[in-house]
């Protein structure tokens, strides 16, 4: 469901500066690449400068490519139904996430040799 985040910001200095947001969730979700794209729908009703959080220096790494799958629409307005402007620019997302544990195939036969033991026992 819909809800508020904590957002964390660190900013690297040196020669390649960046600035990182840590997003922790209040709940974990699912996701299934199988089933689409991810979205990620950020609307910020403080008043922070996201293209420039950091200071003068501080950028967020994006890249800007047609054809690359990524995409991005939007709106000035935190309050908009529509987007007013879209592009190809897609910033850079590093997601860490735990993988729901499956069963490995020996298991998986161990688990069908039982169901079949049982199945005959139960039929005799």
């Amino acid at each position: 469901g819909r809800g508020s985040v904590t957002v964390q910001m660190s900013v690297r200095n040196g020669p390649a500066q960046a600035t990182t947001f840590t997003i922790f969730f209040q709940k974990p979700f699912f996701y299934d690449p199988n089933q689409g794209n991810l979205l990620v729908d950020i609307r910020n009703y403080q008043a922070v400068d996201l293209k420039n959080p950091g200071g003068p220096n501080a950028m967020l790494d994006a890249v800007d490519q047609k054809g690359d799958g990524l995409s991005r629409i939007f709106s000035d307005d935190v309050n908009s139904l529509t987007a007013s402007h879209y592009d190809s620019l897609g910033l850079f997302c590093e997601f860490n996430f735990t993988p729901v544990p499956e069963p490995t195939g020996v298991a998986l036969l161990l688990i069908g040799c039982a169901a079949c033991c049982l199945l005959k026992r139960r039929a005799s």
